[in-house]
C-alpha cells in the first residue's frame, strides 16, 4: 500500500539506497540526494510514509509506519540496503534497522528524531492547523537557515493534502512529540545495531536542537553542519550527497 519511486542502479546487483522522508514531506522532497545517489551508480527508492503522499495507509502509530517501510524494503530490495532517513523518518529507519531479519548495510540519519527531549511543538502543532498558506509557509520557513520555502502551488497542495488528513497526522505528531517532549528514543536501537551508522545534523536546525546528535552511540559518524538548518540536504546538497556516497563506500 505504500507508494515509491525506483531509479534502477548502473550495473547488476546495485546496492538499494532507501529514502525516508520525514514529518509532512513525500518522497519528492528526496529529489536533489536521489539523482546524486544515483548519478553515483545506486539504485534508490523513495516512499511516502503512510499519511503523506500518494501513499493511501492512514496507519497513525510509529510501529505501524515502521512495519510499512519494513515490508516495502523486504518486497523492493535484493540484498542489503542502506536506509537513508530525515527528522522522524530517521527514527524510523533506526527502528527498522534493528528489526530481525533486516539486511541492512548502513544507517544514515539526517537531524534525526528519537536522540534527545526538545522539539518544535509549535512547528508540528502549526503545520496541522495551518488553515491558509501563509500559516504554512511560516512554519516551513523554520525548516532553514534562510527561510527558503518552495512555490505558493507546492505549499497550498500541501496544506489541502495535510488538512485532508488532519486527524490521524495529529495522532502520529503525538507519537513524535508532546508538549515539546519528544516521545521516541532511537538510542538502544542504534546502540544494537550492527551496521555501519552516520548522523548528520546542521548546527542551526530549529526544530531539534543539533546537540542532540551527542547522544548517538561514540561509534557513530557525526557530521555537523555549520550554515545548516533542519533540512540539511536541501542546504548543503552536494555535501550531504558526498557525505552519503563516501559512508556507502566505507559499508561496502
Amino acid at each position: 500500500d505504500v507508494r515509491y519511486s525506483v531509479w534502477e542502479g548502473s550495473g547488476p546487483g546495485s546496492q538499494t539506497a532507501v529514502l525516508i522522508h520525514g514529518m509532512f514531506g513525500d518522497r519528492d522532497a528526496w529529489a536533489s540526494l536521489a539523482h546524486a545517489l544515483n548519478r553515483g551508480g545506486l539504485r534508490v527508492l523513495a516512499m511516502d510514509l503512510p499519511c503523506h503522499g500518494a501513499t493511501r495507509s492512514q496507519a497513525a502509530r510509529f510501529e505501524q509506519v515502521v512495519d510499512a517501510v519494513a515490508d516495502t524494503v523486504a518486497s523492493q530490495c535484493a540484498g542489503p540496503a542502506t536506509l537513508i532517513g530525515h527528522s522522524f523518518g530517521a527514527a524510523v529507519a533506526a527502528r527498522a534497522a534493528s528489526r530481525p531479519g533486516m539486511d541492512v548495510s548502513a544507517l544514515i540519519l539526517i537531524a534525526p528524531v528519537g536522540l534527545g527531549t526538545e522539539i518544535d511543538q509549535g512547528f508540528l502543532t502549526g503545520m496541522t492547523h495551518a488553515a491558509t498558506n501563509e500559516a504554512a509557509q511560516r512554519e516551513l520557513q523554520k525548516l532553514t537557515v534562510t527561510g527558503m520555502t518552495p512555490s505558493g502551488n507546492f505549499i497550498d497542495a500541501l496544506r489541502q493534502s495535510t488538512q485532508a488528513r488532519r486527524e490521524p497526522l495529529i495522532e502520529l505528531c503525538r507519537e513524535v512529540g508532546w508538549n515539546g517532549v519528544q516521545q521516541l528514543n532511537i538510542v538502544p536501537d542504534l546502540a544494537n545495531l550492527q551496521s555501519r551508522c552516520t548522523l548528520i545534523h546542521g548546527r542551526r536546525d530549529a526544530v531539534i536542537p543539533w546537540r542532540h546528535a551527542l547522544n548517538a552511540p561514540s561509534r557513530t559518524a557525526l557530521h555537523l553542519l555549520p550554515d545548516a538548518g533542519h533540512m540539511p540536504q536541501w542546504e548543503a546538497g552536494k555535501l550531504v550527497a558526498d557525505i552519503v556516497l563516501a559512508a556507502l563506500a566505507a559499508a561496502r
